[in-house]
């Protein structure tokens, strides 16, 4: 299944082989270590998939491999120990997966398939993580797709976030409606990036959602970025891959992961006394006098100072119960009940 609480990484193939199983098997190949999955985008059946007078019908009926050829794919990838996640199009795709790969970390519906009730009650009966493509989509698709697997006891859903517009427009990309939708629908979420192969700041783009726990992340890749084949224009290389996940290491470490409590480096910096003032006595002052604010002086010590800074408020027009010397801190048993 897919991990959530630390950065993954999954490297997507999508349709960059147009149809070259030998190419497909290079990108599988050509992984580095630091990619934790590979995403193909099986389509077994055309016409499961699309009516005959679409556009690009002739075209992606070129892209069709056959079962003997997938197994060889699948088989390459689990030698280069990567996860799999299997985006499937049409029916035939779910039951090849089912059938012979139950294990893999995700099976995917495509946002176009969102609305799928075949696909649906298919992916539902699988055992591991479902992935839902929600580029695109509103609330009431998404609110769809997740009630109708939830009805049939599916749990594990990750809801993926982001939409290929050749390339996406930093400005489309809104991780504030990712983060919404993360809390509408409570959740995991990742994110497919889309932006240009070439823009200045990809890297970031790709990784910055790591710090704020969104550690999925999904990004095309081709064997010659700029080459221009099916998907190029948000395809990165295999290097830019290893550049990815090392930023996604260094935002996830920076994000806090949901706590509230301070690290141990924190409580020594924010200490009373050696770093923060700590309140003191500005004159010396004798038994029974009575303190007043004008009395108090805050300075930092190189002493640890154990009591909470807000009871100088309380201590202020007690009568003191002893004699105190300028400069020394104020303690409670300094002050009558």
């Amino acid at each position: 299944m897919i991990v959530y609480d630390r950065p993954y990484l999954i490297a997507e193939t999508a349709y960059n082989h147009q149809g070259n199983v030998e190419y497909l098997k290079s990108m599988v190949a050509g992984l580095p270590k630091e990619v934790d999955a590979v995403k193909f985008h099986l389509l077994m059946d055309v016409n499961d998939y699309m009516r005959e007078d679409h556009p690009i019908y002739n075209m992606v009926s070129e892209w069709v491999f056959s079962d003997k050829e997938w197994r060889d794919i699948f088989a390459l990838s689990i030698q280069k120990c990567k996860d799999i996640v299997a985006l499937c199009d049409d029916e035939r795709s779910i039951d090849f997966v089912l059938e012979n790969y139950p294990d893999i970390a995700g099976i995917e519906i495509h946002s176009t398939g969102l609305n799928d009730i075949k696909l649906l009650a298919k992916v539902a009966r699988f055992s591991n993580t479902v992935i839902l493509g929600i580029g695109g989509s509103n609330v009431d698709e998404i609110a769809f797709a997740v009630e109708f697997l939830r009805e049939r006891g599916k749990e594990d859903i990750l809801l993926m976030y982001g939409f290929q517009s050749y390339p996406t427009k930093l400005e489309d990309v809104g991780f504030d409606r990712l983060i919404h939708i993360r809390e509408f629908f409570d959740l995991p979420v990742g994110y497919a990036d889309h932006c240009s192969f070439d823009y200045r700041f990809n890297y970031y783009i790709s990784s910055l959602p790591c710090a704020f726990g969104v550690n999925v992340i999904e990004k095309h890749f081709t064997l010659n970025k700029g080459e221009e084949r099916i998907d190029y224009q948000s395809a990165v290389s295999i290097d830019d891959l290893v550049e990815i996940k090392s930023l996604m290491e260094v935002a996830w470490k920076a994000f806090d992961k949901g706590r509230i409590s301070m690290t141990e480096s924190e409580l020594v910096y924010g200490q009373a006394g050696r770093n923060k003032k700590t309140p003191c006595y500005r004159f010396t002052k004798k038994g029974g006098e009575i303190l007043s604010v004008d009395d108090i002086i805050f300075l930092r010590l190189p002493l640890d100072y154990p009591y909470r800074q807000r009871d100088v408020i309380a201590w202020i027009g007690k009568k003191l119960r002893q004699d105190v010397d300028a400069r020394t801190p104020l303690y409670p048993d300094h002050f009558e009940a």
